[in-house]
């Protein structure tokens, strides 16, 4: 799994297909909003299947809280394994266990 952390959204990819994640604690700590026209009513990311693994994407907002804590909620939620610095942030993440 990749976490890439964009200045307009934060796409968490190449996750197995059967990897439970509790999405809700997690999108609450980033403070995730519905964005119509973006999402489907009601929902605060999306996700698409690409070749076998989930792509998941989180818009950000002015809500968002600022990257280093974004790591911080991902690691602490078991997602963030390592850390790349770049322009563009990118992440290692570890498998994350079910149920989580």
């Amino acid at each position: 799994m990749k976490v890439i952390i964009h200045n307009e959204r934060i796409d968490i990819t190449e996750l197995p297909l059967g990897n439970r994640i509790q999405w809700n604690p997690i999108l609450d700590e980033l403070k995730s909003e519905h964005r119509p026209g973006v999402y489907q009513h009601g929902k605060r990311m999306g996700m698409n299947i690409v070749n076998g693994k989930l792509h998941a994407y989180i818009y950000r907002t002015a809500k968002t809280p600022p990257d280093s804590e974004i790591v911080e909620i991902l690691t602490r939620h078991g997602i963030v394994e390592e850390v790349e610095s770049s322009q563009v942030a990118t992440y290692l993440v570890t498998d994350v266990a079910e149920g989580l």
